[in-house]
């Protein structure tokens, strides 16, 4: 089968958020509950690709997991 190549056509805007799309949302000083504890590192690298700062701390909650802030 022969494929036909065309040219100039744009990249769509993926259509998956993510896990922690939520970090899109965040104002200074805003935070949201993880109930999991292997996540904050996928926290940080999103942080990171969105440019802000997040700041994340575990806590004494019944379901257990860590709060994480939006510091910058």
């Amino acid at each position: 089968m022969k494929y036909k190549i065309d040219k100039g056509v744009p990249l769509p805007a993926s259509q998956r958020k993510g896990k922690f799309s939520v970090l899109e949302e965040l104002e200074v000083g805003d935070s949201f509950h993880v109930p999991d504890i292997t996540a904050p590192a996928g926290i940080y690298a999103k942080a990171a690709t969105l440019g802000i700062t997040v700041t994340v701390r575990g806590i004494l909650h019944p379901s257990g997991g860590f709060r994480v802030w939006r510091t910058e």
